[in-house]
């Protein structure tokens, strides 16, 4: 029985553990509940890093310093938070710092006592998420039972788990009598008074919530921390592929996409007067066959990198390399031509959201490929360029989300409007976030089309007056407090 009892010097150091936990749980429900996200955010993820840091050098634990190149994005794209408003930022990235703490806090702490290849497939708790859960028992264990020479806190323990086994209990039993005896349920309601408010109902929920992220997360402290978090060993099993049947089908393909390529050059790479000549306005020529153009990209890359991973690993003859070359650089030329339907689209029409992010996919496609190319020339393994891959995936996201991307948008279109005196859609610029109201304020000053002015919502000081009381509104905390919306703020003052 002793056996299952921790010792005192271990359950101090994991009732540490807990208590950081239920910090962070706490000021998790403090910072977020009903609030807009702004600096809280930052000084949240800022906490964690320092507390979570600070518990593993602590009880040297500090296994992997590598893991400190995560907080390169993780600190960029949390003050991304603090500065920006667009809907990638408030929506997206919370959800991707989120996913990065968990892969540091797993990383931070991982042990590798055999110097095993890393790989992510190989931590135990890829393949097994529910591990950390079975160690709620060890929380309950160092919290509530002691050694058994201490009698009376044993018997503290044992009165406590009759207690909170019996609440539930005597619920369902005091109710079933309320119902059957109404002298019953009078004495009962008057002897507890308890009115069941709003308020209470929220208590009740925030409550129950900070127990929940305070188990989850000291479980999966509990897990990181313990010997049984450690890299297994890297196992390769990967098919080799038949040169021959890999050979037809790369041969098959590059005819195919030769052919499509030599018959539509022009119409991939059309001028102006190309689009003009043959009848097509700029909308019929960027959308028609764009996203069929994009997965053709996308299927193409997979199937280079199942041939790529295969050949990795088993070698392949020349002539297939030389084949996967020409298939890589021939997409990458599907991959320029979508590229230049999009841009046509742009210039004629104005910048959106959608219309760049596409954009810069396709570069990040490129990109790829062309490490593609790299990898085969250079023999590289597949483990490798994964790694580069994921490396660069994560540099592009991070550059994507640091770009205030809807004053961008609406600086370009204003531009357009007052320079090249284009037309300008203000209702479409106007659902961007706040971070677009400078350049708003901008075109309205310059002078706006009959049209626009008769919309009496464009009325500068009906616009402004409105956005500012919606900002402040919005924004009545310091939790919330954001950057762009105090730069918005006295641009609106500053008219």
């Amino acid at each position: 029985m002793n056996l299952l009892i921790p010792t005192t010097s271990k359950r101090t150091q994991r009732l540490l553990y807990v208590g950081f936990a239920l910090i962070m749980a706490v000021l998790f429900d403090i910072f977020f509940w009903k609030q807009q996200l702004g600096v809280s955010f930052l000084l949240f993820v800022l906490i964690y890093l320092f507390g979570l840091i600070s518990i593993a050098i602590l009880h040297k634990q500090f296994n992997n310093r590598l893991s400190l190149f995560l907080l390169i994005p993780i600190l960029v794209l949390s003050a991304d938070v603090v500065l920006y408003n667009n809907q990638l930022v408030k929506v997206g990235v919370p959800f991707f710092v989120a996913i990065l703490l968990i892969i540091f806090t797993i990383l931070v702490s991982l042990k590798n006592p055999l110097k095993h290849p890393f790989h992510f497939s190989n931590i135990p708790l890829y393949s097994d998420f529910i591990l950390p859960l079975k160690k709620l028992k060890d929380i309950y264990r160092d919290l509530f039972q002691w050694n058994t020479a201490e009698t009376k806190k044993d018997i503290f323990r044992k009165i406590f788990t009759g207690v909170l086994i019996a609440v539930p209990i005597l619920f369902v039993f005091g109710l079933l009598f309320a119902q059957a005896d109404v002298v019953f349920s009078n004495i009962m309601t008057n002897f507890f008074n308890i009115q069941i408010t709003p308020s209470v109902t929220e208590w009740i929920f925030r409550s129950g919530r900070v127990l929940v992220l305070s188990g989850l997360l000291g479980s999966l402290l509990y897990f990181i921390f313990s010997e049984e978090h450690s890299l297994r060993n890297f196992i390769k099993d990967v098919s080799k592929l038949d040169h021959i049947v890999v050979g037809v089908i790369l041969a098959l393909v590059n005819i195919l996409f030769l052919i499509f390529v030599f018959i539509q050059i022009k119409y991939l790479f059309g001028s102006n007067n190309f689009v003009m000549q043959n009848g097509l306005t700029f909308a019929d020529y960027a959308r028609s066959g764009f996203f069929e153009l994009a997965w053709v990209v996308a299927l193409a890359a997979g199937l280079v990198a199942v041939i790529l991973r295969s050949y990795a690993h088993h070698g392949a003859p020349t002539i297939t390399k030389v084949l996967q070359i020409i298939l890589i650089l021939q997409v990458g030329v599907v991959a320029i031509s979508a590229l230049r339907r999009m841009h046509l689209y742009q210039v004629e029409y104005g910048f959106t959201t959608l219309r760049l992010y596409v954009e810069w996919f396709i570069y990040f496609v490129m990109l790829i490929l062309t490490s593609m190319i790299v990898a085969i020339i250079a023999k590289r393994s597949f483990r490798e360029y994964v790694y580069f891959v994921e490396i660069t995936g994560l540099v592009a996201l991070t550059i994507v989300c640091s770009v205030n991307i809807d004053r961008l948008i609406a600086k370009e279109n204003v531009d357009r409007y007052i320079i090249e005196h284009k037309e300008l859609d203000l209702l479409y610029l106007d659902k961007l976030s706040y971070d677009a109201i400078p350049e708003i304020t901008r075109a309205i000053n310059y002078g706006l089309t009959p049209e626009l002015i008769n919309l009496q919502v464009w009325h500068k000081d009906t616009y402004l007056a409105q956005k500012k009381e919606a900002i402040l509104k919005k924004y009545d905390s310091w939790r919330s407090l954001n950057f762009g919306v105090v730069q918005v703020l006295n641009t609106i003052n500053g008219n």
